[in-house]
């Protein structure tokens, strides 16, 4: 029953941080500052948040943390850059593809690789692969392939993390913000006064970005890691494809084309497949 428990603790703690991160596609691609700046911006104001829930005796500083930390900064890179450079749609939607390296990575046995059990991942995949043929408008090839590099990134941060099995989840989000900050910011160096021309809307967003969207979210995936496995929650995780594009087309009103609707549907019912299994699975 405590693993039961356990389990949908996990669940829950995972798809809210999927629904937190969905936000950011129409908020990035709104302000008008560029996307390292937004980058650093947005984890200064998450590290400054989290920091305080830092235990610094709990973090083990082994290979595997230099690995999540490296992980990281490589998927919260390329995400926002491929928001600026391509669709939402595909921005966010092409790092869930990660979902069959962490299959490999978990070294299936052969019951594991029953179509009863595939489906779903298959499913995504190929919605995955019909959205990079969509010719929407603002998709670019350079942001295809930055999209593609976030599948790599997000499975080593989610594979590292789950090594890490930290007692200080929260801590982690933190550490991995501050790191971002300092990486991101030395390499946009904004002039402060491009900061205080900013709309006191955009400002408003950014905090909402550091807070929440990027803060809170990956606390709660952090500490969800430690209930359920990495592979389910990759595969739980891309409820932010499927409402991201949704919040973009309403806020910005930009809209999938046809292959991109199609791409968009096979990828919700591989979400639904995969949390229908692995409810019934445990």
């Amino acid at each position: 029953m405590k693993n039961e428990k356990n389990n949908i603790r996990g669940l829950l703690m995972v798809l809210a941080a999927a629904l937190l991160w969905s936000s950011n596609a129409p908020f990035v691609r709104w302000i008008t500052l560029d996307a390292v700046t937004v980058a650093g911006i947005r984890s200064a104001i998450a590290a400054l948040v989290l920091l305080p829930f830092l235990k610094p005796k709990q973090l083990k500083l082994n290979r595997y943390f230099f690995g999540f930390l490296a992980c990281f900064l490589a998927i919260t890179f390329g995400i926002i850059l491929a928001l600026k450079t391509t669709s939402s749609a595909i921005a966010v939607g092409m790092q869930y593809a990660s979902c069959l390296w962490l299959f490999l990575l978990a070294k299936p046995k052969k019951q594991d690789l029953h179509p009863r059990r595939t489906w779903p991942m298959l499913l995504l995949l190929a919605g995955v692969a019909v959205s990079m043929c969509s010719q929407a408008a603002g998709v670019t090839m350079l942001g295809n392939l930055i999209a593609v590099s976030t599948s790599f990134s997000f499975a080593g941060m989610t594979w590292f993390a789950k090594k890490l099995d930290s007692e200080n989840p929260v801590g982690l989000a933190a550490v991995a913000n501050l790191v971002m900050a300092v990486v991101a910011l030395a390499i946009a160096r904004p002039a402060p006064s491009m900061l205080l021309q900013l709309p006191t809307a955009q400002l408003l967003v950014l905090l909402y970005l550091g807070v929440f969207q990027i803060g809170v979210s990956y606390a709660l995936y952090y500490s969800g890691l430690r209930y359920t496995t990495a592979t389910t929650a990759a595969m739980l995780c891309p409820l932010e494809m499927i409402l991201g594009p949704v919040w973009t087309a309403i806020f910005l009103r930009e809209y999938p084309d046809p292959v991109g609707l199609i791409g968009f549907i096979a990828v919700t019912i591989g979400v639904l497949g995969e949390a229908f299994l692995s409810g019934k699975k445990k």
